[in-house]
């Protein structure tokens, strides 16, 4: 989403092979910040959660550790390929990347402590991953991004709140819905912020139902299922917002198959919670 944020103004598409090495890169660096997590939770896991991998044997922590590390040297290979290619390998790029990497690891080393503070670093994983593709693909000096971050970010931090309650709460699990709302603010922002290609009345016509309906009925949805005590279900649904967020934001920057791809997204995402709960 940073990179199709941050394109100047006329361009219809992006580099594709940056962006296909950002997306390697992204996805290498959840990946091996979701091993970490397994590595500093296990001592939590032996007496919680039973089922984790390293709990039951299915993986040793070695083992882990070298998938970690493999997707590391991932994760740092693809992001500077990309920034070498476009020419933006320079502080900005480097300080991202430093400043991603350490999010990762102070929120699996400290989430433990504190709502707030997991929800904060969990939020400055996914701007700064964000902000780090913007970077590569055109700068950072559009406003739009900062807009797109901040929300995804809140939605973020929402999601970590609102897990907190999921086996059954804790004081600052409640601000997951006002996090959830600022973020559904955003796509009307970045519409404002956006030239568009097609007549006022019908990207309006869009961006309200795309933009504001869909992410404020999806917030009710999850509401009621907090509400009635499904905590799970209100975490899975929240995780499977974001891509309803990333499609709003994408179509009010004018990005409107990016933003259809991102409710395939949803859609495949829900396919997916049939086999494995995305908690």
């Amino acid at each position: 989403m940073g990179t199709l944020l941050a394109l100047p103004q006329g361009t219809c598409t992006p580099q594709w092979w940056p962006l296909i090495l950002l997306a390697v890169g992204g996805s290498c660096a959840y990946l091996a910040g979701m091993a970490h997590n397994d590595l500093c939770d296990e001592p939590f896991d032996r007496s919680h959660n039973a089922t984790r991998p390293l709990v039951t044997g299915a993986l040793t922590r070695r083992s882990l550790r070298i998938v970690m590390c493999g997707l590391l040297v991932g994760f740092i290979a693809a992001v500077v390929t990309a920034a070498i290619l476009q020419d933006r390998f320079d502080v900005v790029a480097k300080a991202l990347i430093i400043g991603l990497f350490l999010s990762i690891v102070a929120y699996n080393v400290l989430h433990r402590l504190h709502g707030g503070v997991a929800s904060v670093l969990m939020a400055a994983c996914r701007a700064l991953l964000i902000l780090l593709a913007a970077h590569i693909a055109g700068g950072l000096n559009v406003p739009q991004v900062w807009i797109g971050t901040a929300a995804v970010a809140s939605w973020t931090a929402g999601i970590t709140l609102l897990a907190r309650g999921e086996h059954g709460g804790e004081a600052t699990a409640g601000g997951w819905l006002a996090l959830f709302i600022i973020a559904a603010l955003a796509a009307p922002l970045v519409g404002q912020t956006h030239a568009v290609s097609m007549p006022t009345a019908i990207f309006g016509s869009i961006l309200i139902i795309v933009g504001v309906w869909i992410p404020c009925i999806w917030i009710a949805v999850i509401q009621r299922r907090y509400a009635n005590g499904h905590r799970v279900q209100a975490v899975v649904c929240s995780i499977l917002g974001l891509c309803i967020l990333d499609s709003a934001l994408l179509v009010a920057a004018n990005e409107l198959i990016a933003g259809g791809v991102a409710m395939a997204c949803m859609a495949l995402c829900m396919a997916l919670q049939r086999r494995t709960i995305g908690t």
